[in-house]
Formats: C-alpha cells, structure tokens, sequence
C-alpha cells in the first residue's frame, strides 16, 4: 500500500481530547490497558493527523507521535505501524518467514503460504483467526515485526488450502514509504532473539513446528551452511549480555586501546601524515591519536591512563616495534621521520572511523536527515555461535554487520592468528573455527579450508536482519548510473529558472533541498516536469547554478562526476580595466 509514494492532503495537529478519544480505541479495538495505549501515545509529544491518498487512490489518515506514524486508519479501522508493534510487540498476533522472503515483501508482494514457517501440521497449524484480522511478520531470525498486513483467509480455509495461495495480506513493510515518512525520525529493525531455528528454502522437507526442538548437529560442512543454529530466545539475551561482558574485558584495557587508537591514526590518516612529515610526536598525537574513536567515549583513554605513563616512552614502544622511527632533534624535541607502513600488523588492523570534530558530526547529521533511506541492506547478527570470533576482535555479541564487514573481520581474524598455510594459501583451522565450520574435530589431523569457504560458512550461522541505508548514487533505469542534469531555461518576462534533474535518483530529500536552496538563494522554487515525459524537474528562479552545484558537492556529498551543467553558472563580471 505505501511501497510507491503517497501525496498529503492535509495536515492538523491534534488536541488533547482528540489523542485521549484515539487511545481509547486503541484500547478497544486490541483489547489492551490504556497504560499501554499511553506507551505509544505519551504525554509529552505532539501529535497529528495526516490525510493522505496513496498511489492507488485511498484514502488513508496517519496519526503520528513527534513526526513518527504510530497508527494508519483505513476505512475506519486502526493498523499498528512498524514503529508501535516495536513498542507493543504483542498487540497483534504474527507469521513467521524465512529472510530471504523480505526484499520480495519490499517490492510489494504479499506474503504466500510456501513463505510461511508453520506452527505444526494439524488443524490448528495457523491458530484460530478470521479473514482480515490484523497479523504482523517476523523473521525465523529476528522476532521483531517486519511487515503488517491483514489475512487473505481463515485460519481453516488456509490449513485447506494444501500451502498454495496468498496467507497475510502486505499493507505496510519496513522500508516503504509510510515507515520513511520523516527521515529525521526513521528507526531500523530492533535486533531481538531468533524464533526458531529454520531450514534452507531449498530443504524438500516440511518445516519444523514453533517452537520445536532444534535439530540434530550434522557434520557435514554442506550441511552446516545449510543450516542455520539457533537458539532461544531466552538464552540468546543471556549469551548477548555475557558476549557484551566479555567484549568490554577486551577493551578495557588501556594500552591495547592507546595501540589500536595509534595504529587507527596511522592507516586512516596516512595522506594527511606524509605531507607533513616529518612530523612533531607534540603534534602528532593530539592531532591524530586522541580524535579515534575510543570503547568508551564517556570516559576517553589517555596515556597516563596507560603503563606507560608518557607520550614519549609510549612513542618508543612503537618504534621499538618497528612502526614508526623518531629522531630527537633537540633535548625533549622528538619527530617522527618514517612510518613503516608495511608492517603486519598494520596491514592486518581494520579502523573504525571516527567523527574528527563536532561540526563534522553535527554536518554528518544534517546531511543524513537530507537523505532518502532507500536501499534495503542485508546484516548479520553476532550470536552465540560466532561470539567467540568476534568477541576476540572487539566485536560484541548482537552487533549487526554486512557481508563486506564479515569478510574483513575474518581476514583479519585469519591473519593475526597466522592461519594461512603458505604454500596450499588454505585456512588452517584454529579451535574457534572449528566449532563454528565443522562442530566437532573427529582426530588430531589439521583442518584445511579455502577462506572464501570460511567466510560464507561464518556467516550462514549468523542470524539475518536488514536495514535501510542511504543510496551511495543513484542508479538510473536498466542499472546504468543516473546524473544530475543542471540547466537554465528563459520563461515569460526574459526570466531565468535554473532547473535540476534526477535528485530523487540519489536519494535526496526534495522537501529538504528546496528549503536550502530557499534559505541560501532567497528564491521561490517549484516542482515541473521534463517535457513530453513524467520525470520531474526542480526548478527555482534565476541563475543559481553554482549554489546548487555547491550545495550538491559539499551538502549531500554528490561526486563532481555525477553532475552536468556548472556551464551554465553565471560568470563573475570582471572589473574593467581603467
């Protein structure tokens, strides 16, 4: 229903009497105490009603908290957003789907019965529910609402229907339009324990009941991909609170963080280093060092929290280790004049990068409330299988990484640990590997395996989720990359408009980005379209292609390549020479 954009008749704010007549129907209609009603509604927040008309001409009214849709009234009944079945997780009964159902529900379609994860094989496999009751889905791997919708049948006429045909009805999906309806208050999927464990898509056999027993280990490395291990989700919060507790004696103590703050420095900053070699250690640290990101930012490390008490007997710790070189120029003058950036350890250190200054993160923000959450991006979750490899990277259990992440921490897991055989270039299994690629060591013979292997079978026992992620470009149609086109056009009166199109291609905010253009030009702007086609068109009066240029490049961080036209910007005039 909200997959395409809607357009927003009207927008009023509502009062007092009116939020207390809605939480009194919430109570109603899903039979709960008004203390809960309160916790989608509280007191303090302001709240609207938005009238919309959806891509398929209904009319539908969003009642939002502090911007955020909390409820949608569809023909004079109430549906619970993704964002209230966050708060209220037992408001509506739910379907369980495998992950790989979900960019398929993002495209619009409706949840089938092959999807389905079935509670049993009797007559009360699908509960006791009527046609149209309100349902959620959640994922085998995450217990947390992914969609909201109405059953297409009875709870019997869909036990009958032999697993064919339409079960949940999709209204609304995370990541549609009404989810993204204020990007300044978008929120991702709460990471919660899994709801049991799931087979391959491709598995012949019936799925196992709700809450079944898992099934028997396997040996087999095929079959471990296949098979994702999964517990409770009881024990997953413990084992994630024992995990965070473990990650935390990892980063606690200070000269491995002093030592990862340093080398973090070295790798993220290497451009910036070797034009200003050499360098003073004075200015070097403070400069580079204390702005890395720190476990604790509350709380920041410094060097006298360390054993080594002074920045120069910690400098030459570092060049004794062959990182660096420093030369003392003068008595308690010392710099840096060589950095080995060859050094293993180096190679193999994975940064994270820091917010170098507020502003920076204050302009990171703002651009990021600019920009449109447009791609759907698949994460995997650290749990109780994974933790061990994680956790001895500093990574704590229940923290959610794409694939490029896991590849990098594996590598870099293989390459601290000296895994690689050189001369079959095969990941020698340690302990912690062999757990998780192949259960149990049957003899004392080393284990051998390709690290492109590893790596998907590290990842195929971690528990899927996603998030909505800002577009790095924008993809035009038949996948070829999209430009912004700035031009210049003369209306009636010999008036200049500047026109800009395919903003929306790279997920910029329009709304956002005419109020910018509003405040820097003061100039009225106005949506039109491309003539003789339905792409729209951003126009605003007078020459002003420069300015939006800039605002484009510096702003919304667009690559200079992926826009046209800085031609048409109005050239300075030149003072005449006299």
């Amino acid at each position: 229903m909200f997959i395409k954009p809607f357009k927003v008749k009207s927008n009023v704010q509502l009062k007092g009497s009116d939020i207390k007549k809605l939480k009194t129907r919430l109570s109603q209609q899903f039979k709960i105490e008004e203390s809960e009603a309160s916790q989608v509604f509280p007191n303090k927040a302001s709240y609207s009603a938005v009238k919309i008309i959806t891509h398929a001409e209904q009319q539908v009214t969003v009642y939002t908290a502090d911007k955020r849709p909390m409820l949608f009234e569809l023909q004079d009944k109430l549906y619970p957003t993704l964002y209230t079945l966050w708060i209220l997780p037992r408001l509506v009964p739910y379907f369980t789907t495998h992950p790989q159902v979900v960019p398929r529900l993002y495209n619009g379609a409706d949840l089938m019965m092959p999807g389905v994860v079935k509670e049993g094989s009797d007559l009360k496999s699908f509960g006791r529910f009527q046609k149209n009751d309100i349902v959620a889905i959640n994922l085998t791997s995450n217990s947390s609402a992914i969609a909201v919708g109405t059953l297409a049948r009875s709870s019997e006429d869909l036990y009958m229907a032999g697993g064919q045909g339409i079960c949940v009805k999709s209204l609304h999906v995370f990541g549609d339009k009404l989810w993204g309806m204020e990007a300044t208050v978008t929120q991702q999927v709460p990471l919660n324990g899994p709801v049991l464990k799931a087979p391959s898509l491709n598995n012949q056999q019936d799925f196992p009941s709700l809450g079944s027993d898992p099934s028997p280990q396997v040996d087999n490395v095929v079959q471990q991909i296949e098979n994702i291990n999964i517990e409770s989700s009881t024990e997953n919060i413990s084992t994630q609170e024992q995990g965070d507790n473990e990650s935390e004696e990892i980063q606690v103590n200070p000269d491995k963080v002093l030592k990862n703050m340093f080398l973090s420095a070295l790798k993220l900053n290497r451009k910036d280093i070797s034009n200003t070699m050499p360098i003073l250690v004075g200015t070097f640290y403070p400069l580079y060092v204390q702005k890395q990101v720190q476990p604790n930012p509350d709380k920041p490390i410094t060097v006298k929290d360390t054993s080594y008490k002074k920045l120069s007997t910690f400098m030459k710790k570092m060049s004794d280790e062959g990182f660096i070189v420093v030369r003392e120029e003068n008595k308690g003058v010392e710099k840096i004049i060589s950095i080995n950036y060859d050094h293993p350890e180096l190679i193999s250190h994975i940064p994270q990068k820091p917010n170098n200054s507020t502003d920076d993160a204050n302009k990171n923000s703002e651009t990021s409330s600019h920009l449109l959450l447009t791609k759907m991006t698949e994460l995997y979750v650290v749990n109780d299988s994974t933790k061990k490899l994680f956790n001895s990277l500093g990574v704590a259990d229940g923290k959610a990484l794409d694939k490029l992440e896991i590849k990098n921490y594996v590598k870099d897991y293989v390459s601290r640990n000296k895994l690689i055989n050189a001369t079959t270039k095969e990941v020698i299994l340690n302990d912690v590997l062999v757990e998780i690629c192949v259960g149990k060591r049957e003899n004392d013979e080393p284990i051998s395996m390709k690290l492109e292997n590893v790596i998907a079978i590290v990842q195929s026992q971690m528990n899927e989720t996603f998030e909505m992620r800002s577009q790095a470009g924008g993809l035009a149609k038949g996948g070829k990359r999209a430009i912004i086109q700035i031009t210049t056009a003369t209306r009636m009166g010999n008036k200049k408009v500047t026109l800009v199109s395919n903003l929306e291609s790279f997920g910029i905010n329009i709304e956002s980005f005419s109020k910018a253009c509003k405040v820097g030009v003061q100039a009225s702007t106005a949506m039109t379209k491309v003539p003789g086609t339905n792409i729209n068109q951003f126009q605003i009066q007078g020459n002003h292609v420069r300015f939006i240029y800039n605002l484009l490049t510096d702003t919304y961080k667009v690559p200079k390549n992926d826009i046209t036209g800085l031609e048409y910007a109005k050239k300075e005039n030149s003072k005449k020479k006299k």
